[in-house]
């Protein structure tokens, strides 16, 4: 079948060292700091529009519209996942990588309770019980056997709407070592932080812009996924599916200038159907939207090809993406056919040019 770009685009590469995937990863390989391959591979079923692939979920993925907060919760309740750990990379908007950012579901009431992404035990999670100036009163987190001023210059994330907790935070300036404890803050917390789920983390994670991957300690259980998510769970940025350990959304997010990303191969393949003289030929689509690398004082502007296909498709690009752009990956059918787990498979290049 015949390729159709919905939109076409000119670009005249200076000094390429590269004609297909394999030369581009073995250029890099030589000329980068270190190189980087993201890889993912999954599914769409049937769908007639351009859709993005889904995840096996029931679950809506959303986009922060701005650097933020993030937490980790499971869809309910559920004693295996009690005191587990879910970890993450995530990405700011100016494409600054974080990794291994670990969590843990609260294993004191409900691990569908919010959990802001850092907080690494059920212990440092709290509901605050009353709030006298910058003294916060703490009957859960019993500090008995720890010494005074061991919180001190951690944060207080907390999981209420604005005004109060959610994507602000509180610093501590010192802490009791007693039952209940009493924690008292640089800032001055607004009144409505009282009766607010709270978290205490080490590092404050208040720059989450894209997710890039999460895995999880225990496997997702059937209907109970695990995710990212807002401050009450109305939005969902990532997913471990059910009886899964590792996300699967097929949206990408290219990293700051000390990289450079490109789109590198992607494949994908369906079962051909109902072959015959008579009927219709069986045809799907690849859908891409991406920024592509600008030249020096260009604008940058997003770019949709639309590549269509028969059975399967190997296209190995080897496009630069602009950095901290998104690029979404989307599949379609072109006839009134069912395509039943039509594959997808993406290969993204990362190569590091600069020291660490």
């Amino acid at each position: 079948m015949v390729s159709v770009p919905t939109q076409a685009v000119q670009r005249i590469v200076k000094n390429r060292h590269w004609e297909d995937y394999q030369s581009l990863k073995k250029h890099w390989s030589y000329a980068a700091k270190y190189i980087r391959e993201v890889l993912w591979d999954g599914y769409q079923i049937t769908t007639a529009a351009a859709a993005e692939l889904t995840g096996g979920t029931d679950a809506t993925i959303a986009l922060p519209a701005a650097n933020m907060q993030a937490f980790v919760k499971s869809e309910g309740d559920l004693e295996a996942l009690d005191g587990d750990s879910i970890y993450i990379d995530y990405v700011s908007s100016t494409g600054v990588l974080h990794e291994n950012v670990e969590s843990k579901y609260d294993s004191l009431t409900d691990t569908s309770l919010e959990v802001a992404i850092g907080c690494k035990s059920g212990t440092y999670l709290d509901v605050i019980a009353s709030i006298a100036g910058s003294a916060l009163t703490m009957t859960n987190l019993d500090m008995s056997a720890e010494a005074a001023n061991s919180l001190a210059g951690k944060y207080i994330v907390g999981s209420g709407a604005a005004p109060y907790g959610y994507n602000l935070y509180l610093t501590i300036a010192s802490n009791t070592a007693a039952n209940p404890t009493v924690i008292t803050t640089v800032e001055v917390p607004h009144a409505n932080w009282d009766d607010d789920s709270i978290c205490i983390v080490d590092e404050l994670y208040n720059d989450v812009f894209r997710i890039r991957r999460a895995w999880t300690e225990t496997e997702s259980p059937d209907d109970n996924y695990q995710c990212v998510c807002d401050f009450n769970g109305g939005n969902i940025y990532a997913v471990v599916c059910d009886l899964n350990s590792h996300t699967s959304h097929s949206r990408y997010y290219s990293l700051g200038t000390d990289y450079r990303c490109f789109i590198g191969q992607i494949k994908a393949s369906f079962p051909i159907q109902n072959e015959a003289a008579d009927t219709k030929e069986d045809g799907a689509a690849i859908q891409i939207v991406y920024t592509p690398k600008c030249e020096t004082g260009q604008a940058a502007s997003d770019v949709t090809i639309t590549m269509d296909f028969a059975g399967e498709i190997d296209w190995q690009p080897c496009l630069e993406i602009e950095p901290c752009t998104d690029v979404y990956f989307k599949i379609l059918k072109l006839t009134n056919i069912n395509h039943v787990n039509m594959a997808i498979e993406y290969k993204i290049l990362e190569a590091r040019t600069t020291d660490e």
